[in-house]
């Protein structure tokens, strides 16, 4: 069976099962209702976790370590932009609705969506998410921009209107990329 367990199916398997006891002549079940439908999509062969996923949305698998976005669904089939958070890349893929990984898949956190965004942005400037380099021009959460000028190991040090400022990896989520380095050469622009 294909479909979800309805609520007349479960009334229906309820009144089909026998009883666990009676109290005052009236049969009672010792299962929560929970229990029971887990209990009942077992005997049918049905998964207790029925993903539903739909196109836009963000969701991630996370003892895979990836965070994705619907893109299509068709014929048990789903296409995904994924982000694998280990290596920070986003990359189009696929995967069947009856996978394990699909299974496993719960809709993404505020975190996760916001880190997912993070890496788009950094795509569409042909880097992975927190490439940043000499000269990249960029966006503090507190309004200012700024422009990269020196990388130290995982410190970004940030001239911020003639100050500069040092910044550890863990504070990077703090910043858009506004432009490239490579977009900037040849312009001449001001901070």
């Amino acid at each position: 069976m294909t479909e979800k367990t309805t609520i007349d199916d479960l009334i229906f398997e309820i009144e089909c099962m026998a009883p666990a006891g009676e109290t005052n002549g009236i049969p009672y079940l010792r299962l929560g209702k929970a229990d029971l439908l887990h209990k009942l999509n077992a005997i049918k062969g049905q998964s207790d976790h029925q993903p539903t996923f739909e196109v836009g949305e963000y969701y991630a698998e996370e003892e895979a370590n990836f965070i994705f976005k619907a893109l299509e669904i068709n014929d048990g089939t789903i296409k995904v932009l994924e982000l694998d958070t280990w290596f920070y890349k986003l990359k189009e893929g696929a995967f069947n609705l009856d996978s394990t990984f699909a299974k496993e898949a719960k809709p993404a956190t505020a975190e996760q969506i916001a880190t997912f965004k993070r890496a788009e942005q950094f795509a569409a400037k042909g880097r992975k998410l927190d490439e940043f380099r000499v000269g990249d021009k960029v966006f503090h959460s507190d309004g200012s921009k700024g422009k990269i000028v020196e990388i130290r190991g995982k410190e970004l040090i940030i001239i911020f209107k003639y100050q500069k400022y040092s910044f550890r990896e863990f504070q990077y989520k703090d910043f858009e990329l506004i432009q490239t380095a490579e977009e900037l050469q040849g312009c001449n622009h001001e901070i």
